[in-house]
């Protein structure tokens, strides 16, 4: 059922909503700090606004809906009969649609149903299901997990750099590919470990070389920077990005054009940045093990994972994604409540790691219906205790 978010406090409008729309999900917000939490809890198909009697000017209606929702959820505004500017500066401001009191009923559910069923290529980058289905990669339902949510459909659109924080096993690389598949990008999403970067190479892997410009360079080399022109870049564990590199790194984040090894002039290159740390980069700034200026330039836009401990209610929905190929085992209560006693050191990662082992601890042997005990958790856990 498809849901509309009124931010209606007159009852009659809201009479008239209800009685055409019958067949919607109906959710009511009466301030605009409240419509606001709702948007990003609900995520509702269309957000319906008279903003008459509210204390809050259009200004202030529509930034408190631009986290990412604006251009993506039809905002229709019903008010009193006004000149035909006013409804150029709503669609200005981002409204898809004005509705004068009083209001037909034919009229709103057809407005209504143009845009759920078919959103405007121009008005609607993509439909609210394909958002769903492609945020529910990053599974929880936790408040924590549901701000993360937030923060990838608000950043997705934008080209600033994005750091990415938390730790080992959280899902950080998700959350980068959910920003790279949001935004449309018609490039690749590439990624690289510079933990993983020998330091005689670094240079050359992100920025290319040309031929003959050192040994063993017997061709001309394009680095990730310009192989990722248009898409995306994710530089993973960037908190081990060697030092004599990091001013270089800037250097491109500033000018948008890199100069490969052994030549002398730049390529232009328009590549969004997503980098992520499991390290306190603010911390290794202090150390001088990381430069603070790269710093500030790779954390103009901040999303941080809470480790799997700080939102344990999500354990019970990433069992059941982990499990969803394999209809024949079923995970006791029992099972759950141990699984969610556990601290998690290892994050998602470790969970998914967990339940590989119970699955084949578990073993079916041709039965239809298997349940995994607490006693095979403990087993995957590789650690023993008192049962009782």
């Amino acid at each position: 059922m498809k849901t509309i978010l009124s931010l209606v406090t007159e009852e009659t409008t809201l009479l008239v909503i209800r009685d055409a729309l019958p067949f919607f999900k109906h959710l009511q917000a009466e301030t605009l700090s409240h419509a606001a939490a709702m948007c990003q809890e609900h995520l509702p198909d269309i957000i319906i606004v008279q903003p008459d009697p509210l204390p809050y000017s259009f200004e202030e209606i529509f930034s408190s809906f631009s986290g990412g929702y604006m251009y993506r959820i039809p905002v229709i505004v019903i008010s009193t009969p006004k000149p035909l500017s006013f409804a150029v500066d709503l669609s200005r401001l981002g409204a898809v649609y004005y509705l004068p009191l009083p209001l037909n009923r034919t009229e709103l559910k057809q407005v209504v149903l143009g845009f759920t069923n078919k959103p405007p290529e121009d008005t609607v980058g993509e439909t609210v299901s394909e958002i769903r289905s492609s945020l529910d990669r990053f599974v929880g339902c936790s408040k924590a997990v549901r701000q993360v949510k937030h923060l990838i459909q608000t950043f997705a659109s934008h080209s600033e750099p994005v750091l990415i924080t938390g730790e080992t096993g959280t899902g950080k690389e998700i959350v980068s590919q959910l920003l790279h598949d949001l935004s449309r990008r018609n490039k690749p999403f590439s990624s690289i470990n510079c933990s993983a970067l020998p330091s005689q190479i670094v240079e050359s892997t992100l920025f290319g070389h040309k031929r003959g410009s050192f040994t063993g360079a017997h061709r001309d080399h394009k680095g990730f920077f310009e192989t990722s022109h248009g898409g995306t870049l994710l530089l993973d564990e960037i908190g081990d990005l060697d030092n004599q590199i990091q001013p270089k790194l800037l250097r491109v984040l500033e000018t948008n054009r890199v100069i490969p090894v052994g030549e002398t002039k730049s390529i232009p290159v328009k590549t969004r940045i997503i980098s992520a740390a499991n390290k306190n980069l603010k911390h290794l700034t202090t150390q001088g093990k990381f430069r603070l200026d790269l710093y500030f330039r790779i954390n103009t836009l901040h999303i941080h994972i809470p480790p799997l401990n700080k939102r344990k209610e999500d354990i019970p929905l990433l069992v059941q994604h982990y499990l969803k190929d394999y209809p024949s085992i079923n995970v006791s209560d029992e099972a759950l409540y141990a699984l969610q006693d556990y601290h998690w050191p290892g994050n998602v990662r470790e969970l998914m790691n967990v339940l590989a082992r119970m699955r084949i601890l578990c073993g079916s042997h041709g039965i239809s219906t298997v349940c995994i005990t607490k006693q095979q958790i403990l087993q995957a856990f590789d650690y023993y205790f008192d049962m009782q």
